[in-house]
């Protein structure tokens, strides 16, 4: 089961000016630029494919530069498993639409979830609990990144981590799902807000109900 976590291999950041110094700026800089990032976003709509309009929020460029390396020095070194298909740089495992497909390529049976309004909907608490309970930082490094990354205590469509943050936000949880699933011959994967969950064999509807 453990193969099935997240898994971050380096110690933790242990203080705000070790967090600064990994992502190359001065303690002052980043206390400031995390306090109140409000006025740090450009908002502006989207038709999805379904014809529905979507608010973005661009991050504006001293914040964007700030969570780009969050997402290199941070986000990028946690080790992935191979159910979590989107928004992950990974050459050993490459992760996108097409390799997602080859998981469930020649299945019978299969469920497709579309989580509605999945980013707006972590709260800036589940943010603070990846950076405290899975990256084992301390509360003042976990404060100033859950504000670094979140807009009005809610993560935001739009900014360059909030795919890293969809990844881990299930990360004490969803690992025991997949190993139930496996274990009963199902196999599992999400695409962000994209749940897939496939079967070599055909399943009856009451089955189907359940794994719902």
């Amino acid at each position: 089961m453990a193969k099935d976590k997240p898994y971050y291999p380096h110690n933790p950041i242990g203080s705000v000016d070790s967090l600064a110094k990994t992502l190359g700026c001065a303690p002052k800089i980043l206390r400031d630029l995390t306090r109140d990032t409000s006025n740090s976003y450009t908002c502006f709509s989207i038709s999805t494919k379904k014809g529905k309009e979507r608010e973005v929020y661009e991050p504006k460029y001293e914040l964007k530069k700030l969570q780009k390396k969050i997402n290199s020095r941070i986000f990028e070194k946690v080790i992935y498993p191979t159910y979590l298909q989107g928004g992950i740089k990974d050459k050993a495992s490459p992760r996108d639409y097409i390799q997602n497909s080859k998981i469930h390529a020649g299945s019978k049976f299969l469920i497709s979830v579309d989580l509605s309004d999945f980013y707006h909907s972590i709260q800036a608490d589940s943010v603070t609990s990846i950076f405290k309970n899975f990256f084992q930082f301390p509360d003042d490094v976990s404060e100033i990144l859950k504000s670094a990354v979140t807009l009005n205590d809610k993560v935001p469509q739009g900014a360059c981590t909030s795919s890293y943050i969809a990844n881990l936000v299930f990360f004490n949880s969803e690992y025991s799902l997949v190993s139930k699933l496996r274990s009963r011959g199902f196999n599992y994967s999400r695409l962000l807000d994209d749940i897939t969950i496939s079967s070599e064999k055909i399943i009856e509807h009451k089955k189907v109900t359940e794994i719902m």
